[in-house]
């Protein structure tokens, strides 16, 4: 499913996954892929699209790109807000591996904390109209996780 947003200054930016980008997302794409013809974009996550883990453990999100492309930016968001290495408060690890067919990337994040839930975007673009993302949500436990029924899920 594609959802394209118009406006005097943004070009078409079809989204996946039902994935709403912020506004500093859009921008930016458009300030780093200057317009030209579309790719064929592909963005997938492993694994579930909601995720639970214990406050203290390591977590791994993996991002595969599909383009037709070879010129392909990848980057991870955490809510709308880009991902940094430069977090002074634990390690964080990014590992992007590019192709001819596209891309991998994965997003580490160690001794995760309640401020680490939320929503992480894996956005991937040749060019501004192109972007295009795939999310999944974090959800940090404190305590022991049985299984989803004890932490509210049926």
């Amino acid at each position: 499913m594609h959802f394209y947003l118009f406006s005097a200054k943004l070009i078409s930016l079809p989204l996946t996954n039902s994935t709403n980008l912020s506004q500093n997302t859009r921008k930016f794409c458009l300030e780093n892929f200057p317009p030209t013809v579309a790719a064929e974009l592909e963005v997938r996550l492993s694994g579930p699209n909601e995720q639970f883990v214990q406050t203290g453990t390591t977590v791994t999100f993996a991002c595969v790109v599909k383009s037709s492309k070879g010129s392909l930016t990848v980057v991870w968001y955490h809510g709308d807000r880009p991902v940094s290495q430069k977090q002074a408060f634990r390690p964080i690890s990014m590992d992007t591996e590019r192709s001819e067919a596209g891309a991998s990337s994965r997003l580490t994040l160690a001794h995760v904390t309640p401020q680490d839930a939320g929503n992480y975007s894996c956005v991937a673009a040749t060019t501004a109209a192109d972007a295009k993302a795939a999310s999944v949500n974090l959800v940090v436990v404190e305590g022991t996780i049985h299984n989803a029924q004890s932490i509210g899920h049926t």
